[in-house]
């Protein structure tokens, strides 16, 4: 069984691993077992052989989040709150592409889930997916592929995907399940840690101890981390690799 561990320079072995969020809005940090662990024990980061019917899983922002994020949604994601003929999607609220709002957009497409779409921009918001789910696209919008939209009261994801707040919460969409070591997400897509190992497409192509901001300003194989496990990091999150806790070689770092 593989595991994945966020390789880091701090002494403290505790330290090593992802951020999530609990339910109160604390940060924590992962322990070294794997960076998909949970309550219940260490689990690897592999595919699962069952659909997600729980709520979202956090953990994707690195750089903290308006201090009341309610104040720039214009809807709930997870609830899918808004008027017929509309649909609640992420967005940017400050018109850049960096997603930390949602707003009602007009239903313009017909693709379901899993296909290929187009998002017009991160401001806009609005694409070509069908009312079930949202264009997850680069920073720039364009090509992307359609996820479901889950939690609250929406659908469970189907098998082999799970609901990740891959944004902010309240940000959750269906990402198929994946290995952060194997990179085995569909074409045009990559596995990121989103609080559990889950596919979107590459946000902007960052290498090792370049600053980010979102889980997926790294290329393929690094974690937006904290600068608190890379001291050399110049930024508030740096691009850190990921390395198999049997055989780890963090040396580079």
């Amino acid at each position: 069984m593989r595991h994945e561990l966020l390789c880091c320079s701090l002494l403290m072995a505790s330290a090593c691993g992802p951020r999530t969020v609990d339910e109160g809005g604390d940060e924590q940090v992962g322990d070294s077992s794997s960076s998909g662990s949970s309550d219940s024990g260490s689990s690897d980061s592999g595919s699962s052989d069952s659909g997600s019917s729980e709520g979202p899983s956090t953990g994707a922002f690195i750089i903290p989040i308006p201090d009341n994020p309610g104040e720039n949604l214009s809807c709930v994601v997870t609830v899918q709150d808004c008027p017929e003929g509309e649909k609640c999607s992420p967005n940017s609220y400050n018109g850049d592409s960096f997603v930390d709002a949602a707003k009602c957009v007009v239903v313009m497409g017909d693709k379901p889930p899993g296909s290929p779409c187009t998002l017009v921009d991160w401001s806009d918001a609005s694409d070509d997916c069908d009312e079930n789910g949202f264009c997850l696209a680069d920073a720039d919008g364009g090509p992307g592929i359609c996820h479901a939209f889950c939690g609250e009261n929406q659908s469970t994801c189907p098998v082999g995907e799970s609901c990740l707040d891959i944004f902010a919460p309240d940000l959750a969409l269906c990402t198929a399940d994946c290995d952060v070591l194997l990179q085995d997400c569909p074409e045009g897509e990559f596995c990121y840690d989103l609080g559990s190992p889950g596919c979107a497409p590459s946000h902007r192509p960052n290498t090792v101890m370049k600053p980010c901001e979102q889980f997926n300003d790294c290329v393929p194989g690094l974690y937006c981390a904290p600068a608190s496990m890379a001291p050399s990091c110049t930024g508030d999150a740096c691009c850190l690799p990921y390395c198999d806790q049997v055989n780890p070689d963090c040396s580079a770092l």
